[in-house]
């Protein structure tokens, strides 16, 4: 009997390790989409009021030739609740197509009748021989290890055509409080990417134009680098062009 309980312990640790070493967890890979649609859905913001705060980049998106838009596609990584394909579309600015790995948000927008693959983005732009006239990811690049990010904007720059705009929007880390505080509140966060570093890793990579923009103030007139520091843009927006 102690032999067959011995046994039995053993294969529930190799199960163990062999859960772990496959997907890093017991449970919680079996829970990873579901609990990351309910996480977005309580602390991601109103979705209406979210859509109305990502029409400030629809301008920059319209700089691309009218012929580059009507045959290309914008490609939107890590789209999540959809917001801004469902809002280019709207706008009739160009086709739309979303690459995420939640499963659950790939589903609800070919519900919608939208474009939506189910794949890693870097892997898509890896595999796919697409186009596209814009690439954009919305709260994406901080999920990524530094070899990640500079994999995703050298296939960015790849699969973009020439005078292709690429949209990104971070969180703004110069902000104190964003940066010790509500940048946690996203456990999948992997690291802070600095205007610095993006904006020299962008032109390294041949981009061109590039911009930024501080976006959403916790006060909207701070006055001095204090003001700035604590109550200035939480997010980052950041448009390059091919």
């Amino acid at each position: 009997m102690t032999g067959m309980r011995s046994l039995t312990q053993q294969a529930r640790y190799l199960k163990l390790r062999l859960l772990t070493l496959t997907h890093g967890s017991l449970f919680s890979y079996r829970f990873r989409d579901s609990f990351y649609t309910f996480h977005q859905s309580k602390l991601r913001g109103d979705q209406a009021e979210i859509s109305k705060r990502l029409e400030i980049y629809l301008p920059y998106l319209k700089r691309v030739k009218p012929e580059l838009r009507e045959k290309y596609a914008l490609l939107d990584c890590g789209f999540g609740r959809g917001d801004f394909m469902q809002l280019v579309r709207a706008n009739k600015i160009s086709t739309v197509v979303g690459v995420d790995t939640n499963a659950d948000y790939v589903l609800a927008m070919q519900e919608m009748g939208m474009e939506a693959i189910h794949e890693d983005m870097i892997a898509h732009l890896y595999f796919s021989e697409r186009q596209y006239c814009g690439i954009s990811g919305f709260h994406v690049i901080e999920h990524l290890t530094f070899d990640q990010l500079f994999d995703f904007l050298l296939l960015a720059h790849k699969r973009l055509v020439k005078g292709g705009a690429l949209i990104l929007e971070t969180p703004n880390i110069e902000n104190i409080i964003v940066s010790s505080t509500s940048y946690y509140y996203d456990p999948t966060h992997i690291q802070k990417v600095a205007r610095e570093v993006i904006d020299k890793l962008l032109d390294y990579l041949g981009f061109s134009k590039i911009i930024f923009l501080p976006l959403h103030p916790l006060k909207l007139k701070p006055r001095g680098d204090t003001e700035r520091f604590l109550f200035g843009a939480q997010d980052m927006g950041i448009i390059a062009y091919k």
